[in-house]
């Protein structure tokens, strides 16, 4: 962004950012009653929307002119409903070009204003506005809403995966656990029952033998 230079006689230059130029005449149009908004590009509300912070040089253009050492200023302004816009504009130029020249020392030459909608609401509120701005914001603030809800959404799907992984997990391993008990125990058995086997056929041939002695 350009700076504004001037000259004071024998005692050098002096440079002035634009931005400060803007925020300047942003702050004299938030003092004025019947101002709802200074109204700039989707982008710049957007940020506003995302930071929470207000952008003061948002709405305020300036253009400079050296040899004139003066500045025209061009602000775009949402003013509430009820107002007389006329009224409004005037104190907007006056007052605004008053702040300028008071803290920078230049020359306004021009305050042009521009009445790009009317809202019921103040820059704080939160109800519908009227025209083109109003309109953005609400759009902005629809969109912020959405990805919110998408992303409150795809967080309790990974918790809930997450979840029943971890459960998934904890029944596989005391299924782990169980099966070599379930395999000692059948071998246990089946041992058990060879012995008896094995018995048995002891007991059988021990008869065996005595009886063909007997004969």
């Amino acid at each position: 962004m350009a700076n504004l230079e001037y000259t004071l006689a024998e005692s050098g230059t002096i440079h002035i950012a634009e931005d400060v130029i803007q925020t300047i005449a942003g702050v004299a149009l938030s003092e004025i009653d019947g101002v709802a908004k200074m109204a700039g590009s989707p982008v710049s509300g957007l940020a506003e929307q995302i930071t929470g912070r207000r952008n003061l040089t948002r709405g305020v253009k300036v253009e400079f002119s050296n040899e004139s050492q003066a500045c025209i200023l061009t602000v775009h302004v949402v003013l509430r409903y009820g107002v007389r816009i006329p009224e409004v504009a005037a104190r907007v130029q006056e007052h605004v070009q008053s702040s300028v020249e008071q803290y920078t020392g230049l020359r306004v030459a021009a305050v042009h204003v521009h009445v790009v909608g009317l809202s019921l609401r103040d820059e704080g509120d939160q109800s519908d506005g009227f025209g083109l701005p109003g309109k953005v914001s609400n759009l902005i603030q629809q969109g912020t809403d959405l990805v919110k809800q998408g992303y409150d959404t795809a967080k309790s799907k990974v918790q809930s995966a997450a979840q029943a992984a971890k459960e998934a997990t904890s029944d596989a391993v005391g299924t782990a656990k169980e099966k070599p008990q379930q395999v000692m125990d059948a071998a246990a058995e089946k041992a058990q029952q060879g012995a008896e086997a094995v018995k048995d056929a002891a007991d059988g041939a021990a008869d065996k033998t005595k009886d063909q002695l007997r004969e």
